[in-house]
């Protein structure tokens, strides 16, 4: 049965968007989302760019855990005396 909500909204919240992206929807609201976005363009987009988003977010996070764990490196290599 729909709520209120969703005769009047018949699309999904951006949170739940977000959740569907980073899997950790219940499985009733997964389900019931899924069989939404087989007619629903404007949510697919939003689950493209959200899956576009969080994918951006990964990569910057694991470029900054490599940056962190490279060893110190001075910055200009020092002279020698000569």
């Amino acid at each position: 049965m729909l709520t209120m909500d969703q005769v009047c909204n018949p699309h999904y919240s951006d949170d739940e968007i977000e959740r569907y992206s980073m899997g950790t929807l219940d499985a009733v609201t997964l389900a019931k989302l899924e069989e939404h976005l087989l007619i629903c363009d404007p949510c697919r987009q939003r689950v493209s760019a959200s899956d576009a988003y969080l994918a951006a977010l990964r990569q910057a996070a694991k470029e900054v855990i490599a940056e962190t764990e490279k060893p110190d490196r001075p910055a200009v290599a020092p002279r020698a005396d000569n």
